[in-house]
């Protein structure tokens, strides 16, 4: 059996470093998403992926808006073919075809926001054991030789959207974010390049 970490861990992670914004104007999204947050559980064979939602836009009584959050895993090279990753000895970057988390590629959730309730949190898992340490056995197939300094080959890309706006943001690969403590500084993640900074537009 498949095993997952609860979204109410993620949640309590994420506030500790937000800081919400204030109302959107005319002119710029009510929703906002921070960048994508990767976190490698070694145990599970397992990453997980993570981000905190905004939606700025005062609802008035009991109005609701619908949001939808779609989660895609391509796998595709994000580092240089044949680059190692410094963790996995004898490894070298490149597309491994059966690390595709069981056929789960796909996620697609409608976030319901309430009066008063502003802050969700969404998250999208990539298991990639080998078939010997899959749970159970042969369930996954991935191959760790092929991995290069993101860790296995994939780009997560996340797409938030109502009826007036799309916000988009990716990660590469599989291993860890490093740790952003401090809000007031750019984010280190979108800084290496590993996440992007999301952008949203107008439909």
């Amino acid at each position: 059996m498949r095993r997952s970490i609860s979204a109410a861990f993620f949640s309590i992670c994420l506030v500790v470093t937000f800081v919400p914004s204030t109302a959107a104007s005319a002119n710029s999204s009510p929703i906002e998403i921070t960048p994508v947050t990767g976190v490698f559980h070694p145990s599970l064979f397992e990453t997980t992926y993570h981000t905190l939602i905004t939606f700025n836009e005062p609802l008035l009584g009991e109005a609701t808006d619908d949001v939808k959050v779609e989660w895609n895993l391509k796998l595709e090279l994000v580092d240089k073919a044949g680059a190692p990753d410094p963790t996995t000895l004898g490894s070298g970057a490149a597309v491994d075809i059966g690390c595709t988390n069981h056929g789960v590629e796909e996620k697609t959730e409608v976030v319901t926001f309430r009066h008063k309730e502003y802050l969700r949190t969404s998250f999208f898992e990539w298991h990639h054991p080998d078939a010997a340490n899959s749970d159970p056995v042969g369930w996954y197939h991935c191959n760790h030789e092929l991995q290069g300094p993101h860790g296995h080959q994939g780009l997560i890309t996340l797409v938030i959207s109502d009826a007036k706006w799309r916000c988009v943001a990716t990660f590469k690969g599989t291993h860890s974010s490093i740790l952003n403590t401090n809000p007031n500084v750019p984010n280190p993640n979108v800084k290496n390049g590993t996440a992007s900074e999301p952008t949203c537009r107008r439909i």
